[in-house]
């Protein structure tokens, strides 16, 4: 019998009964086509096999940059909340003074360090499967510093009242000062008065007596008049101190506005990378 006729077919080697075999594998065929058909098979299997090994790569990139995102994300957000904490803790100064704010401000400082360690310690596996987690921790952040500027409002509030106190108290002490000077001076003029009418023994006893008193007086203005200066003073620096806590509550409330804000765009993004 004749040899078959191969249309299109060159370079294929042939078997002893004259079929055609294939040249990347075993299998042999009787005509060209099916020849043909078998090595766009396996030329089609290899191209969607490198597709998909593509595809996988370069999700795992999307992924790794997703987690990486994602930690960035939240470490420059306690960061921001850290710097916040940090700036309040300088301005006030409550804290300087040893309140009692002073222990809950360190505390959420050192977790927000914790907080930030474990973050950069995370691998991806970690990341996904407690992000809503960390989200939530984050979150908790946020909301701790909204309780530490609302217990400084309180105290801002508790300072106006000591202020309005004081205020009363120099007041007071304004008066009884007018007071005792208008008596000093009745005082005196009645002494200049026996001086002027009287020269004899029992004037110059009253004499004596009212130099005595007015000693004392003049040494009791003094003590006064300088409780009304420090009384001065005190109602100055209160009066700056609740000024300047007035200013940083304004910023503290902006900072706020901004995180609460930062923390709707990281929604957005969690919400779309899920």
């Amino acid at each position: 019998m004749p040899p078959k006729k191969f249309k299109n077919v060159y370079g294929v080697e042939r078997t002893p009964g004259y079929r055609l075999k294939c040249p990347g594998c075993y299998f042999t065929f009787t005509n060209s086509e099916k020849l043909l058909k078998h090595v766009q098979e396996i030329y089609n299997t290899l191209v969607r096999g490198l597709r998909l090994n593509q595809n996988a790569r370069q999700i795992q990139r999307d992924n790794d940059n997703d987690t990486l995102s994602f930690k960035i994300k939240m470490s420059n957000q306690l960061d921001e909340i850290y710097k916040k904490l940090e700036i309040a803790e300088g301005k006030y100064s409550l804290i300087e003074r040893g309140h009692p704010q002073i222990s809950e401000f360190r505390k959420c400082l050192d977790s927000i360090l914790l907080l930030k360690r474990e973050i950069d310690e995370f691998n991806e596996k970690q990341i996904r499967s407690i992000q809503n987690v960390l989200i939530s921790k984050v979150e908790a952040k946020k909301e701790k510093v909204s309780m530490i500027v609302e217990k400084l409002k309180e105290e801002i509030m508790t300072l106006r009242s000591e202020l309005n106190k004081k205020s009363i108290i120099i007041s007071l002490l304004n008066k009884k000062y007018k007071w005792l000077e208008v008596k000093y001076h009745a005082i005196k003029k009645d002494y200049e008065t026996l001086i002027s009418d009287n020269d004899n023994y029992y004037v110059e006893s009253r004499r004596m007596t009212g130099v005595r008193e007015i000693c004392s007086l003049n040494q009791h203005n003094i003590e006064l008049y300088e409780e009304n200066e420090e009384m001065k003073r005190s109602k100055c620096e209160l009066e700056n101190n609740i000024l300047l806590l007035k200013q940083q509550n304004v910023e503290l409330n902006e900072e706020i506005e901004k995180l609460k804000n930062r923390a709707a765009m990281i929604s957005k993004v969690i919400y779309i990378i899920d």
